[in-house]
């Protein structure tokens, strides 16, 4: 009941602030980058070496979960 009523009541107006959907894909995509080089670090700790194909992998999927996860609660955040 309550996500209903938390649904019914978002206001989509944000969707046409183009200052609003830049912070959601800046703060997603920073979120992204810096989970991505958290992880890079943490397999050149274990690992000694760092694999360039894997770390630009790592990078680019958390920048993109960041937009897709991360962006909407920038976006649609109560100030």
């Amino acid at each position: 009941m309550k996500a209903t009523a938390a649904i019914g009541t978002l206001d989509l107006s944000r969707l046409r602030d183009p200052a609003a959907v830049q912070r959601a894909v800046l703060f997603g995509a920073g979120w992204g980058l810096a989970f991505g080089s958290a992880m890079t670090g943490l397999t050149m700790m274990q690992n000694g070496c760092v694999c360039i194909d894997e770390a630009a992998w790592t990078t680019a999927t958390a920048a993109i979960v960041g937009v897709l996860a991360f962006g909407p609660l920038a976006l649609f955040g109560r100030r």
